[in-house]
Order: structure tokens, then C-alpha cells, then sequence
């Protein structure tokens, strides 16, 4: 039994008088002193700001937790005591000293402890840090634990022994009831325990949820901070970036977010600190092993010793990159929810002008890839920094073992960083021209899914797949570029083990040759080879990292120039926040004078029912958009209470005098005066804008509350309770698959129910037949009991019926006010006259009442069943995508690949062992080094080419073929799955999905299989080194295959969520994202009705997103756990068999085992991000496996001769034989037969509801349809759809715009010439405002914020209509936007355009199909009248008649 001595006194740290333990000094002041005193330092600061902030008033602690701490305060307080009265001698008087003090600041802490844990409201800090305390305490204290053991008998007393075990054993109880979860605790992180917060155990519940395929959104924990709140923290530094000459967003979110964004300094400290131990304690492993190989063995104990510190410093590398993973996912949400934020309110802040072209790119995209690419480099900016701390110290360890040779390591690592960042100087303008590429697809893809239905009509598939395939090629081509500098960067510092070790070794090989020095022992080569492969992965880390932050970094300009573009200019409203330089304002007088130069605004009146004489005062004013004046001169007055109504021709400017009402021109010159706040308006557009996610009752009520009677009466109003009544589910039925004439309506009806002051109305009853126009009119504005009456209400309208219950006309013409006044004074004004009298006939309305598809609104997409895998079916249809040889060729060249990598380290051990035995032979390094050398030459070669095959070839060939068959699947699908999938849904495929698989995807894949088959060949090492080593791996193998069985079921499950989570959340930005949508929504201040919908749909979004990360940081833990295993085991068994064991075997195995982490976090992170990638191809495959639309000809005879004549159909003849069509169930057409002889006209009409746009959509067999249709005498189902309809020209309610030139948009087959465009152009009376653009044809349009008036976008559908050349025209409703006499010339066009065709046209403007050979009336889809309509016209009693008489009122 040993006894204290006067070396106790020393420092130490080691004792000389107890074997393998430290001096009392060093135990007290070290492992005692030192860490209580920071204890109660932290402590008492927690204690103090609890009673600054009143906190100490909490509930009690459960009792068990509170008999545990009071006993250690007791127990404290006896061993002091017991110490104290302690009569045993031997200890010097100063290292007693130390012991008194360590002991007595023991019951300082003990007291403190209570007080902290059982008061302390904010029970999870207080815990954590009680937690850790006790831990690092425990882990001390088991030091002097053992040295009063070992003189137990001679130098203290039993009282104070047993006091001082109890005292631990309490300790060790309080930490394990800390960290038990009480009965109401539930499984949220913010309520486990240490244990729980650092090994991420407080998931398991949810993972073992999420492996039982039952895990929901709702079992998802919150994340703790709110967007809002997190982008009033940024909001407030980037307005003072603003005020800089140079903005920067990088800087506004460092300063916004800074501590957030160094939480993970400490952990990645902790993470190097822990790696580069790693070398040191390898080179006292192998020394002890090769020790018994001698005379003088070194102490088992040092063994044992060295195996504890082995498992203590993996434990420590394991819980430091959990924490570290933990803070990368706070940080990556963090910078999620502000900045999904900040693009969303600027959004609705947006300068309308500039929505198409707004600098940063589309809206969407950012969004969807841009941010999400942010986030996604938090990790490797962290790890950057952090790995120059691994190479600083691990080129210290390498100088320390080969001196002066540590030259060659200097000056490669130096070639190496100097070289990276000059591959790297391009990345960020390549990443800029991808990310523009990107942009343009996505806007062309959007802009195509939002107007599908009437490209898939006109059959134009083919054209729009391959034009799309062009725009893809393109952005290949851009990624390529990216990949090309990507490439060098990677394998330049792919191969820095190679260069390093082959510099470093075959330096020191050759200078200890010739001067005679120690060789490359075993112990030396594998030490230092152990602290290269230290320092390769942070090289590694930096090369492959560094590009991404280059990109990340041009994504972040891409948001700042976004959030630096103009807004609208007087988007100052509480609900919204500027993101851009707020414009000046002043007070002047009563009025609000919009100004050339600035918005002035003075005390603006809420008008809850304005009966006031102000008036809107247009002084001089000359308005336009985009720099463009388009009104000049205005000069004009709209009274407060009154009704105005604006006339004119199309494109004469009336939509934009409507838009400077709503504040979102841009004003030229003079002055508007605004009597009313921006946000008291009500506006409805002349095309209809709702949320066809949302239901009918949604859109209608918007962001007012509902009234049941004041709801009940405006249904009513509008026309709409008919309508509602027809429809299964009334007005909770979607608002996606409702006809025009319904849209109109529920449009107005939004308008109307919202009670706004102010009403303006563009043209909305041009949708109408007469009959419901006049109804719904006289409803709103019929004196006395109108709805709008008492409202002051601008109407632009064309009808003379309207004219006359308006108190004020303005008329305008030639971007001037032609005349204005009231109808009588109009009436005497003779050219005005003539222009309203013209203008008079009724315009169209929609006919298919019933037609209301469902589809999903703003809930998550359907997740697959998560019990049947569908991994394996992804992956082989990405292999299938990148071709089966390109796959089998990776596959050789990975194999040799990783083949040479493995024989490296045996070699090394041959090398080393024969070193060992032949001190400065020259065979060393004639032959050794050499042949080393050709080894390394070897691998860097393979691993160069198999990176390029893998992101050059494999790559581009899988992201080719994936989007090309996801596109065509989508455009060849049939009409009902657009109808029952949200437009967003749709997009997210083509956007995040695809960048994940084109960006994401490759590297995961390269990354995974690289690390696996690396790691397998380790295994294989570490196996031949230490058989004993196969049990302990079989073991790893087991728990390995539990984790990844658990992990990836749920990391899958997650991810799924994550994707349908962000589905509806990018429907509402794409429903909101739209010229028309922004006007609605600023004019009615409804920005923070969309905010809050953002908000909730954000918050619902970032879940998945955060737990994603989380269940990442789960996997770092359970692969630290597992590799400390191993690691400890190899050290274990090698101190086992220590006598039979061979240090060279023991070292390659150790190179192995130290790797083994790397390896494993790296295989597993990869194999998560390749499960996340297989959600993606999972979505790919779901829509690539569409049943489309028409599977071509079928194998009739019939079929194949129509599908050969190119010719057919030759005269355009039409019957219809007892044809009955329907949507679904309901039938829409009753047994219709009618015929349509070749050439001839036929115009069908009724009201609304009749079947009238369905009869056309029976002709292109766009539904169910019974009967025959006969075309030339062929019946049209026996011949493919897309035949059918390439046989026909139809321009219908709502004509598409592609993203692209006017003359794409015209000749979309680019089988015209440009004369015969202009001739198209002219005829349809476009020429003027076609040849004012820059480029004429080569224009290009946006989908998004169109320049041309909705009457101009009727025009253009009905130019390319007459550049088709069919024999079969449809016109639904062709003119609808059109004033009166432009209606006039442009059927006088189609007469003679078409008169060689059949023509059909749907009409509610009978005077338009009064000439023609003939008309069909429907009545709730029955033929009601047929006939001449001159003779109809002449009929008593005829419908027809009625139809015609109803608008000529």
C-alpha cells in the first residue's frame, strides 16, 4: 500500500512514490480547484441574472432530484469535516492546503448546485450545465478517487474515505436523475436532459416513428424562433447596409445573427483539438507494442492508460461534432427562415415595372435553390477555418517526427492552398451564369405549367418540349463549365495524401540516408503518415469546400440585388416592411399629391363611407410603365362617393389609368392627389386573379372576415348562389377548374364583399353573357339599393347600358383624355358619341358551370407509403438515366481505384519493417521509395479520372435524361392531372428536385461510394493486422446495419416532408408572385393577410427542414460512438496480445482505425444526402411514370391512315351524332347532334352554364366523351389526340404567352418567315405596337408581367391563329377583351381570313355571329334552337331572338 510523500508537493503532474498516479498538487489545483472555480463562477452568473430577470420563483424540482442534490450538500460538508479531523501525517503541510480548499469549494459548489437546479425556471440550461459540470467533475475526481484508495490504510482515515466515495456515488445519482425525463416531459429538445442534448437521444422517439412509417408533420417539434422575429433582427442592419455606398447582405446577416453563427467555433475547436491528439497517442501505441519486443517492456498500466485515453478523446470528438451539427442546423434554419422571409416581403413590396426583370433573378428560384444553397455551405465555411487550426498542428506533429524533411510537407501544402484559390477564381462568375440559366428554365417552365391547358389544346407538346430541351441544354452546358473548374480544384486537393506522404517520406528517406540518421522506423513512418492523413482531410475539406462557398457567396449577391431592386413607390404600410430605401414624404395639405420626384403624403382618411367632396386630381400628369409614358397630359377629377367609368379602344390606356389609381405607375410629369390610404381599394383586373389552391368562400372572403349575411347577399349579387348550388360541394370547392365567366364573378365578388371605400373595376363584366352582366350590374350600382352605390367606384367598361348610371365618363384615345363629362354631356360631343354607340354590344361569358375539378389546396402533397422501399427503384432509374455501361465503368474504375489506396499503408508497413532490420540501406531507397512513388503516381491518376468520369459523363448523361423524361411525362399527361396538382407542386419537381439531383446528387454519390468500398478495404487491413479484430467488427457490422436500418427509414420519411412541407408554401409565393395578384393584394392592404399565410406555411416548412439536419447530427453521434469502439478495441486487443503482436501490423491497422471515422461520417453524410437525392428521383420516377395523355396511334387501320395523311382533314366537315360529354359524372352535353358542313360558319350561344366552351372541348376530346364526332368522315376517336387537335386552330378564353420572342410566340413550329408573321401581325392590328418594341419579333415576352393589355394578348392568340393555316377554327370567346369597334374590324378579318374553313364561335356578343351559316342555342347543355340565325331573328318566340334582343340592351 503506497503513502503520500514529500513529492506530493511537486507539480508533477506524474507521482514518483505511487505507481502510474498523479501528485495530490496537481490532482487539487488541476482536476479540483481549477474547474469549481470556473463552476461557480458561471454558476453564480446564472443565480444572478435569474433574480435580475425574477426567475427564482419557479415550481420545486421532482423530489427525487431534490432528496439527491440536498444529500450532496451533506455528504460535501462530511468529508470536509472528516478531512479536516483527519490525524494520519505524511501529506506536506501545502498540498494539504490545496486538498482543504479543493474540498471546501466542494461544498461551495454543492450549495449552488441546489439553488440552480431545483429554482431555475429555465430548467434546460440550468440542467445542462449542472450536467456538465458533474460529468467533467466525475471523470476528475476518479483521479483522486485512486490515489486516496492507494493510501487509504496509511495516510487518511475510513470516515473520510467512505464520506469522499459517497459523495462521488451522490454525484453520479444527481447527474443520472438529471438526465431520466420525468412522466410529463415530453420528447422535445428543448426539455431532455445532457445526455440526451449531446448524443441526440431525445430523437429516438421520433426516428422509431419515422422507421414504423407513422411519422407526421404534427409529431414534428417546432423550431423555437419565428421568421418574423427573425427578420426584424436582420431587418433593422440591413437598412443601415443600405445607407452604405455599398450594400452588403453578407455583412447585414453576420451582424444580424453573430452569435448564432459562431456557435459552432467552440465544437470544431473541441473536433481539431481531438484529431490532432490522434498521431501522438498512435506513435505511444505503437512504442508500447514494439516495446515487448525488447528487453524493457514499458508498464501494462501505460497500456491500459493509453487504451482509457483512446476511448476518452473519441468520446469528446463524438459529442463535439454532434454539438458542432446541432449548431450548423440552428444556423442553416436561422438563415432559412429570414431570408424565405425577406424575399417574400419584398416580393409583395415589388416595383411592378421591374417583376420580369428584376436584377437577382426569379423570385421562385431563389427561394428554391438559391437559399437553400446558402445554408447548405454553413458546414464548410465552419470547416475551413477550422482545418487550418488540424494543419498548423499536424505540421507540427510531422516536424517533431522528421525534422528538417518537414520542409517538403511546407512547401507542398503551400503549393497546394496557393494553387486552390487561383482554380477557384472563376467559380463564382461561373455559379452567377448557372444560376441564370437556371433562372431562365424555371421561368419558362412556370410560365408553361400556369397556361397549360391551352398549349396542350393547340397540341403544341412537341414544340415546347424541345424548345424547353434547348433552354436545358444550355444550362448543362453552363453547369459543365462549373465543373470543369470544380474538377481541378477537387483534385488538386484530392491528392494531397499522395503528395504529402510521397514529398514528406521520400524527403526524410533520403536525407536520413545520407546523414545517417534514424530511418523510416515503424513507429516514425506511421506516426507521421498518421498526422498527414490528419492534415489531408482538412485540405481536402478546403479545396472541395471552397467553391461551394464561392457559389453560396454569388447566390448571396443574387439575394442582395434582389432585395435592392426598386419598390412600389409608395409601399409604406404597416403590414408590409420595405427592404429598400423608404421614400421621402412630407406634410402639405388634406390631399396625398404623388409627385414626379417623390410620394408626399399627408393625414390620409380610412373612408369607412366616404360622403365627402374630395376628389382623385389628376394635374398635367403623364403616366407609363417601365420608362415608357403611355397617358400623357391627364387632366382630371374622380370624385370621392361617385361612379366613373373609363372608355376607350384597346391598348388606348385604360388599365393603366385604372393602375395609377392604385399607386403603381410611374408618373412622368404633374401631379395626382389622392384623397384615400394606399390599402383601402378593392381592385379586380380585367383577367381574373384568384388562388386556385384556396376554395371559392376563401377567395371570396380574402383577408376580411366572414359574414354570413353580408356573404349570403353578395353571392347573390354576383350570380354566383346558381352556380354554387350546381357544384357538389358548394363554395368549398376549389377555385382551380372554374370557367371564365365564374372567375369574373368570384373575382368581383371579392371585390364587393371586402367593403372597401374605393372600388376599381377593369372591364370585369366583359366575361358575361348580357343577361347575367345586367342582373349582377343592376345589383351593384341600381340607385338605392346597389351594393357599391354608396362606394366610390372607377369602372373601365365599354357597354353604352352601363354608361348611363355613371356620374362621370372619361373617354380616352391617342394616350390622351379624348372627352369626359357626364352621359348627357357626352351625348353632345359627336366623335364620342360614336365611339361609345360602337362600343356598346355585350361581351362574352364563360360557359362551364360545372366544370370544377378539385384539386389539393394548401396542404402537403401525399406522401408515399414509407414501409415498402422505394430506394432501390430510384437508383435504378438513375442508372438508367446515366446509361448501364457508364455505370459499369465507374464501377472498374472506382474498384482499382480505391484498390491502389488500400495496398498503400501494407506497403508502408513492408517498407518500414524492413527499415526496422537494415538501418541506412540503400535498398531503401533504390527499390522501396521507388516503388512507393510509382504507387502514389498510380493513384493519383485513378482518382483523378474517376472524379471526372463521375461529374463530367455519369452525370451530365443522368441529369440530361431525368429532366428531359420528367418534362415530356408532364407536358404529355392528361388535362385532370394539372387539374388535381398544384401548379407549385409541379415546379418544385423542376426546380429544388432537379438542382438536388444536377448539383447535389453527383458529389454524394462519388463521395459515398468512394467511402464505402474505401472503408471495406480498411476493414480488410485492420482484420490481417488483428484477427481478433473480425469479432469486433462483426459486432460494428451489426449495430451499423440497426443504425442505418433506423436512420435512413426516418432520415427518408423526414425528407419527404421536408419536400411536400415546402410544396404548398411555393404555391402561395407562385399564386402571389403575378402582376395581377400584387395589384390586388397592395391595393387592399392585404399584404399582411399573405404575410401571416407566408409565415404559417414558412414555419410548417421549417420542421422537417431543421429536424433533417438534426437526425444528421444523430448519425455523427451513433458513427462516433461505433468508430470509438473499433478505435479502443484495436488498442485493446494489441495491449492484449502484446507479446505476439507486430508493431509494423498494428500500425497499418491503427492508419486504418484512425481513418475509420472520416470515413464513416463521410460514407453516412453522403448516403444521407443520397437518400435525400432518392426522395428527389423518387418524385422524378413518379412523374416520369404518368399515364399520358394519349399513347399514341393505336394499331386501328383507320388510326394509322389518318395519322399518314398529312392532308386530313382536307375539307373541315363536322358532325356530332348524339354526343354526350362530362367531367366527371354529371353529364355537361345531353345527346347533342348537329353537323358543320366544310367552309361553313357555326356560332354557339346561351347563357351561362349551357355547355357552350365544352362542345369545343368535346371536339379535342379534352374530357368524356359518348357518341360519335365525325371530321371528314373519320370519327375523331379513332385517331390520336395530338393529331386531332395539330388539325385545329383555337384561340381561346385565356390565350398563353410563353417566356419568350413575339416571333416564338407566333410561330411556335418555326416553320414561318418573317414576312408572313408581319402580314399575321398587321391583319390582327398589332403592327404599331409590335414595331414601337426594341427588337420587334426578337422581343422577349414574360409570362409573368406581360406589356400587352389583355385585349393585345386576345390579338396575338388570334395572329398565330391565322399563321396556322387549319382548316378548323375554334374561337371561344376570341374578342372578349376587345372595345366594340376593334371587335368589328377584327371580324370583318376573320371572315375573310377564315372563309375557307370551317369555323366554330363561341358568342355572347350575338351581333358577332348574326351573318353566320348557321347557330346552335344550348340550354344546360341541350340544344335548345338551331338554325339560320336570320330566320331565328325573325321567329316569335325564339330564343335566339331573346339572346340577341338582351344585348342590344
Amino acid at each position: 500500500m503506497s503513502n503520500f510523500c514529500a513529492q506530493d508537493l511537486d507539480f508533477g503532474p506524474q507521482s514518483q512514490c505511487r505507481p502510474f498516479d498523479f501528485t495530490v498538487l496537481f490532482e487539487n489545483a488541476i482536476l479540483s480547484i481549477l474547474p469549481n472555480v470556473i463552476a461557480i463562477v458561471i454558476f453564480s452568473s446564472f443565480i444572478g441574472i435569474s433574480v435580475w430577470r425574477t426567475r427564482l420563483a419557479g415550481p420545486s424540482r421532482r423530489l427525487d432530484i431534490t432528496i439527491a442534490f440536498a444529500l450532496n450538500v451533506v455528504l460535501s460538508v462530511i468529508t470536509l469535516i472528516a478531512w479536516v479531523t483527519n490525524k494520519s501525517t505524511g501529506l506536506p503541510s501545502i498540498a494539504k492546503s490545496y486538498l482543504t480548499a479543493a474540498l471546501s469549494l466542494s461544498v461551495v459548489i454543492s450549495v449552488l448546485n441546489i439553488v440552480l437546479v431545483l429554482k431555475e425556471r429555465s430548467r434546460r440550461s440550468a440542467s445542462f450545465v449542472t450536467s456538465l459540470y458533474l460529468c467533467v467533475i466525475l471523470l476528475l475526481d476518479s483521479s483522486r478517487l485512486r490515489t486516496f484508495n492507494s493510501v487509504r490504510e496509511t495516510s487518511i482515515s475510513e470516515l473520510f474515505f467512505a464520506a469522499f466515495i459517497a459523495s462521488f456515488a451522490i454525484r453520479g445519482i444527481c447527474l443520472l436523475l438529471l438526465n431520466i425525463p420525468g412522466p410529463q416531459q415530453s420528447a422535445n429538445h428543448s426539455e431532455t436532459g445532457f445526455f440526451s442534448s449531446i448524443f441526440m437521444l431525445w430523437l429516438l422517439p421520433l426516428m422509431w416513428k419515422g422507421r414504423k412509417g407513422t411519422l407526421d408533420l404534427d409529431d414534428l417539434p417546432d423550431f423555437d424562433q419565428k421568421s418574423p422575429v427573425l427578420f426584424l433582427q436582420f431587418e433593422s442592419l440591413w437598412r443601415q447596409e443600405q445607407t452604405r455606398s455599398q450594400p452588403n447582405l453578407l455583412r447585414a446577416l453576420l451582424r444580424a445573427f453573430l452569435p448564432t453563427f459562431l456557435s459552432p467555433v467552440l465544437p470544431a475547436i473541441l473536433m481539431a483539438l481531438a484529431q490532432v491528439v490522434q498521431p501522438a497517442m498512435v506513435n505511444a501505441a505503437i512504442q508500447f507494442i514494439d516495446s515487448y519486443s525488447s528487453s524493457s517492456p514499458e508498464p501494462v498500466e501505460w497500456g491500459w492508460s493509453l487504451a482509457g485515453m483512446f476511448a476518452l478523446v473519441f468520446l469528446i470528438l463524438t459529442w463535439a461534432s454532434t454539438l458542432y451539427w446541432y449548431c450548423i442546423a440552428r444556423t442553416s434554419a436561422y438563415i432559412r427562415g429570414t431570408m424565405s422571409e425577406a424575399v417574400y416581403r419584398k416580393t409583395l413590396a415589388l416595383d411592378v415595372t421591374c417583376l420580369s426583370s428584376v436584377p437577382g433573378g426569379n423570385p421562385m428560384n431563389l427561394i428554391s435553390a438559391d437559399i437553400d444553397r446558402i445554408t447548405s455551405v454553413i458546414d464548410p465555411l465552419h470547416q475551413m477555418w477550422s482545418s487550418l487550426i488540424t494543419i498548423a498542428i499536424g505540421l507540427y506533429l510531422i516536424y517533431n517526427q522528421l525534422g528538417v524533411a518537414f520542409v517538403a510537407t511546407i512547401i507542398v501544402t503551400i503549393v497546394i492552398m496557393v494553387v486552390t484559390p487561383y482554380f477557384s477564381r472563376e467559380i463564382r462568375s461561373l455559379q452567377t451564369k448557372l444560376s441564370a440559366a437556371g433562372d431562365r428554365r424555371i421561368r419558362l417552365i412556370s410560365g408553361i405549367l400556369r397556361q397549360i391547358k391551352g398549349i396542350k389544346l393547340s397540341a403544341y407538346e412537341p414544340e415546347l418540349i424541345e424548345k424547353v430541351s434547348e433552354v436545358r441544354k444550355a444550362e448543362l452546358q453552363a453547369r459543365k463549365n462549373f465543373w470543369e473548374k470544380f474538377y481541378l480544384i477537387v483534385c488538386t486537393t484530392s491528392v494531397t495524401m499522395n503528395t504529402l506522404s510521397l514529398a514528406t517520406l521520400g524527403t526524410y528517406a533520403i536525407i536520413s540516408f545520407y546523414s545517417h540518421n534514424e530511418g523510416l522506423t515503424t513507429a516514425r513512418l506511421f506516426t507521421a503518415y498518421t498526422a498527414i492523413s490528419i492534415i489531408t482531410a482538412p485540405i481536402y475539406a478546403i479545396g472541395q469546400n471552397y467553391p461551394r462557398v464561392l457559389a453560396a457567396y454569388a447566390c448571396i449577391k443574387r439575394l442582395e440585388g434582389y432585395l435592392m431592386s426598386p419598390e412600389a413607390r409608395s409601399s409604406k404600410s404597416a403590414e408590409i416592411s420595405s427592404l429598400t430605401t423608404a421614400t421621402s414624404s412630407k406634410s402639405t395639405n388634406d390631399n396625398t399629391i404623388l409627385e414626379v420626384s417623390e410620394v408626399a403624403y399627408v393625414e390620409k382618411v380610412k373612408i369607412p363611407e366616404p360622403q365627402f367632396a374630395e376628389a382623385v386630381s389628376f394635374k398635367s400628369a403623364s403616366i407609363g410603365w417601365n420608362d415608357k409614358t403611355l397617358l400623357k397630359e391627364l387632366i382630371t377629377e374622380i370624385k370621392v362617393g361617385k361612379t366613373t367609368m373609363v372608355i376607350g379602344r384597346v391598348a388606348s390606356g385604360k388599365s393603366t389609368f385604372l393602375h395609377s389609381l392604385l399607386e403603381e405607375t410611374q408618373l412622368f410629369s404633374g401631379t395626382i392627389t389622392y384623397p384615400w390610404e394606399k390599402g383601402s381599394i378593392a381592385y379586380c383586373s380585367q383577367t381574373p386573379w384568384l388562388q386556385p389552391s384556396q376554395s371559392i368562400r376563401d377567395n371570396i372572403l380574402f383577408a376580411s372576415k366572414y359574414e354570413k349575411g353580408w356573404y349570403s347577399e353578395v353571392i347573390r349579387a354576383c350570380a354566383l348562389d346558381v352556380d354554387l348550388q350546381k357544384m357538389k360541394t358548394g363554395d368549398s370547392s376549389l377555385a382551380n377548374g372554374l370557367s371564365g365567366g365564374q372567375k369574373a364573378r368570384v373575382a368581383l365578388a371579392r371585390a364587393v364583399y371586402s367593403q372597401k371605400p374605393v372600388v376599381v373595376l377593369d372591364d370585369v363584366f366583359s366575361a358575361l353573357d348580357g343577361p347575367t352582366a345586367n342582373s349582377v350590374f343592376d345589383a351593384l350600382f341600381s340607385p338605392g339599393h346597389g351594393l357599391l352605390k354608396p362606394r366610390t367606384v372607377i369602372i373601365s367598361t365599354n357597354k353604352m347600358a352601363h354608361l348611363r348610371s355613371a356620374d362621370w365618363i372619361i373617354s380616352l384615345e391617342g394616350a390622351k383624355i379624348l372627352a369626359q363629362g357626364t352621359y348627357n354631356d357626352l351625348l353632345g360631343v359627336a366623335t364620342s358619341l360614336e365611339e361609345i354607340e360602337r362600343s356598346a354590344q355585350e361581351k362574352p361569358a364563360a360557359s362551364r358551370a360545372d366544370n370544377v375539378l378539385k384539386k389539393p389546396s394548401t396542404k402537403m402533397e401525399a406522401l408515399p407509403d414509407n414501409t415498402q422501399s422505394i430506394a432501390t427503384r430510384s437508383y435504378m432509374h438513375y442508372c438508367r438515366a446515366a446509361g448501364w455501361y457508364c455505370i459499369a465503368t465507374y464501377i472498374l474504375l472506382l474498384l482499382l481505384t480505391v484498390g491502389i489506396q488500400t495496398i498503400t499503408p501494407v506497403y508502408l508497413q513492408v517498407w518500414s519493417t524492413y527499415n526496422d532490420s537494415h538501418a541506412f540501406s540503400r535498398k531503401s531507397i533504390t527499390t522501396y521509395l521507388p516503388g512507393y512513388a510509382a504507387v502514389e503516381v498510380a493513384y493519383t491518376l485513378a482518382l483523378c479520372y474517376v472524379f471526372y468520369y463521375m461529374i463530367m459523363i455519369l452525370s451530365q448523361n443522368a441529369s440530361r435524361n431525368l429532366h428531359e423524361w420528367q418534362f415530356s411525362a408532364v407536358m404529355l399527361a392528361p388535362i385532370s392531372f394539372f387539374d388535381s396538382t398544384q401548379v407549385g407542386q409541379t415546379i418544385n419537381r423542376f426546380s429544388q428536385d432537379i438542382a438536388y439531383i444536377d448539383g447535389g446528387l453527383p458529389l454524394a454519390l462519388y463521395d459515398f461510394c468512394y467511402q464505402m468500398v474505401r472503408a471495406i478495404g480498411g476493414i480488410i487491413v485492420m482484420i490481417i493486422a488483428l484477427p481478433y479484430m473480425a469479432a469486433v467488427v462483426f459486432g460494428v457490422v451489426v449495430v451499423f446495419y440497426f443504425v442505418q436500418w433506423f436512420y435512413l427509414a426516418t432520415s427518408k420519411r423526414v425528407r419527404r416532408l421536408d419536400l411536400a412541407s415546402k410544396s404548398p408554401l411555393y404555391t402561395l409565393y407562385q399564386e402571389t408572385m403575378e402582376f395581377n395578384a400584387l395589384l390586388t393584394i397592395r391595393a387592399s392592404g392585404a399584404n399582411s393577410h399573405f404575410l401571416d399565410s407566408s409565415e404559417m406555411l414558412l414555419a410548417q416548412s421549417q420542421r422537417p427542414f431543421y429536424l433533417t439536419r438534426n437526425v444528421a447530427a444523430w448519425l455523427v453521434s451513433s458513427i462516433g460512438l461505433m468508430t470509438s469502439i473499433v478505435n479502443t478495441s484495436v488498442v485493446l486487443l494489441a495491449i492484449a496480445t502484446r507479446r505476439s503482436a507486430s508493431a509494423g501490423l498494428f500500425a497499418a491497422a491503427m492508419s486504418q482505425a484512425i481513418s475509420l471515422q472520416d470515413m464513416l461520417n463521410v460514407m453516412l453524410t453522403s448516403w444521407t444526402k443520397l437518400e435525400m437525392a432518392a426522395v428527389s428521383l423518387e418524385r422524378n420516377l413518379e412523374l416520369v411514370n404518368l399515364k399520358p395523355e394519349d399513347d399514341g396511334d393505336s394499331q386501328q387501320g383507320d388510326k394509322i391512315s389518318i395519322s399518314e395523311d398529312k392532308e386530313w382533314p382536307s375539307r373541315g366537315e363536322i358532325e356530332l351524332i348524339d354526343v354526350t360529354a362530362r367531367y366527371r359524372v354529371t353529364p355537361i352535353l345531353k345527346n347533342l347532334s348537329f353537323s358543320a358542313p366544310a367552309g361553313s360558319s357555326l356560332g354557339i350561344c346561351g347563357r351561362t352554364g349551357s355547355g357552350k366552351s365544352t362542345v369545343l372541348l368535346a371536339l379535342l376530346r379534352a374530357l368524356h366523351v359518348e357518341g360519335e364526332i365525325l371530321i371528314d368522315g373519320h370519327n375523331i376517336f379513332d385517331i390520336s389526340r395530338r393529331r386531332l387537335r395539330k388539325s385545329m386552330s383555337i384561340v381561346g378564353q385565356e390565350p398563353f404567352l410563353l417566356d419568350a420572342t413575339i416571333r416564338e410566340n407566333l410561330d411556335i413550329t418555326g416553320a414561318r418567315s418573317d414576312n408572313e408573321i408581319w402580314a399575321a401581325i398587321e391583319s390582327a392590328q398589332l403592327k404599331p405596337a409590335i414595331s414601337d418594341l426594341d427588337g420587334g419579333l426578337d422581343y422577349r415576352i414574360q409570362s409573368i408581367s406581360p406589356i400587352f393589355s389583355p385585349g393585345q394578348i386576345q390579338l396575338l392568340a388570334l395572329a398565330r391563329s391565322l399563321l396556322s393555316g387549319k382548316k378548323i377554327v375554334l374561337l371561344d370567346e376570341a374578342t372578349a377583351a376587345l372595345d366594340g369597334e376593334t371587335d368589328n374590324d377584327i371580324q370583318e378579318i376573320i371572315r375573310s381570313s377564315f372563309k375557307d374553313c370551317t369555323c366554330i364561335t363561341i358568342a355572347h356578343r350575338i351581333k358577332t355571329i348574326q351573318d353566320y351559316d348557321q347557330v346552335v342555342v344550348l340550354n344546360h347543355g341541350q340544344i335548345e334552337e338551331i338554325g339560320d340565325p336570320a330566320k331565328l331573328l325573325l321567329k316569335e318566340g325564339s330564343v335566339f331572338r331573346e339572346l340577341a334582343q338582351a344585348s342590344e340592351q
